[in-house]
């Protein structure tokens, strides 16, 4: 239901966008239910797939689900070309709602109105709340914790576990500022330095065409390196990459600029992903992946003011850019996040797992094991049941508990 609560809130904040003339109907879209309807977007179908899948097939989904995820965004970018370029700048009025001017953009929320009422009707119709057990591979009901909002926060802060994951989230955040310079900055400076014909939405496409392509590889290459070394070498390789931009205004150096960033990209991002899920504790993953895109909703703040005053002071006018002193401040920022990343990895490696190691673990503040499995008690007669041994740790010895598998999944 939260996926549907969240596809609801985002279809409204796209319509109003899509047909507004009002400056306060504009602002609350962008500041309040755009943003909300989006905190219920990702993290919820991380989640998803931590529970879906079992430990032998997450680290796969994790790939498929990022591939598909660049696969819309292959599709986004060059339509915003084709739309502009199909409507340009002519304005078509539409009195039944009061609009002097139907523009390119007002289109191109429309069409982000009916992705979103499609992503609403399947999650309305096809998704339950399931959990895989990893061992049969069956699915069970799942029942989330809960506790209070209050209680889970505060077994959380005490977790060192959870200060390390925070601590690389958030080092990580120099790296997620190029993917807003992307939005911010590189479409203006395309357009003030080539020109209105510049092609930028079709440059940045190669972002997800090469990710589409590469992390399949990556993942069935790299499944037996640890994370965090992985998250690592992307996230310097991404960082590195608008090194290219300090060259000049050339075409190519934007197009090596995207090409390098999605190898980066490959590379760190989906582990990133899977890391985020399997280090919470099992039910509580909404904690965890909530704090864990702080960084992207703090990161267009950061951007939007940054990205004014280096245009303003670097590319004020058409061809009137310095594309050295522009991208100078952005790249120092990116190479911030793999520096630090390097300079603390002895205390933050040691508590980095990849899913295929994932067990019954207890939490570092002695809180005692946090099982995997939604388990029920139940008797020896059960047939339709099967067993899970006892967290290690809980004093039960070598009881066993039942957990009832599901019979019918349903779509999903």
């Amino acid at each position: 239901w939260s996926l549907v609560f969240g596809c609801i809130v985002l279809f409204m904040g796209r319509f109003l966008l899509a047909f507004t003339t009002s400056h306060s109907v504009v602002a609350v879209c962008l500041y309040f239910l755009i943003p909300f309807g989006q905190a219920f977007g990702i993290p919820v179908l991380t989640i998803g797939i931590r529970r879906y899948t079992d430990q032998k097939s997450r680290p796969v989904a994790f790939s498929w689900f990022y591939v598909v995820m660049n696969l819309a965004a292959l599709l986004a970018s060059p339509s915003v070309d084709i739309i502009r370029a199909a409507v340009g700048e002519k304005c078509s009025p539409i009195p039944a709602f009061n609009l002097p001017c139907f523009s390119a953009y007002r289109i191109l929320m429309l069409v982000g109105c009916i992705a979103t009422l499609i992503n609403l009707f399947i999650a309305w119709f096809f998704l339950r709340d399931i959990s895989m057990h990893s061992a049969s591979g069956q699915a069970q009901h799942f029942q989330p914790v809960q506790d209070s909002p209050f209680q889970i926060l505060k077994e959380a802060i005490r977790s060192k576990r959870f200060w390390k994951f925070v601590a690389v989230v958030l080092l990580l955040t120099g790296v997620r500022l190029i993917y807003r310079h992307m939005d911010a900055t590189f479409p203006k400076y395309m357009l003030r330095q080539f020109g209105p014909e510049a092609p930028f939405g079709t440059i940045l496409g190669i972002n997800p065409f090469c990710v589409i392509v590469l992390v399949p590889i990556v993942a069935a290459f790299s499944s037996h390196i640890r994370a965090f070394r992985m998250i690592l070498v992307g996230a310097l390789i991404s960082g590195l990459s608008p090194v290219f931009l300090l060259l000049g205004p050339h075409y190519w150096n934007a197009i090596l600029w995207v090409v390098v960033l999605s190898v980066g990209e490959a590379i760190w991002s989906p582990r990133l992903y899977e890391y985020s899920a399997v280090i919470a504790p099992r039910g509580k993953e909404g904690t965890y992946l909530t704090l864990s895109s702080v960084p992207l909703f703090l990161a267009p703040v950061i951007v939007g003011g940054m990205s004014g005053e280096i245009l303003s002071n670097n590319c004020p006018a058409r061809y009137q850019c310095n594309s050295f002193n522009l991208w100078l401040p952005v790249v120092l920022v990116s190479v911030s996040s793999p520096v630090l990343l390097l300079a603390f990895a002895p205390c933050l490696e040691s508590d980095i797992v990849d899913s295929k190691h994932e067990t019954l673990r207890e939490d570092d503040d002695g809180l005692g094991a946090e099982p995997l499995f939604d388990m029920q008690t139940s008797s020896d007669s059960d047939a339709d049941a099967f067993d899970i041994a006892a967290a290690p740790g809980t004093g039960k010895g070598s009881a066993s508990r039942r957990v009832r598998p599901v019979s019918s999944l349903g779509a999903a």
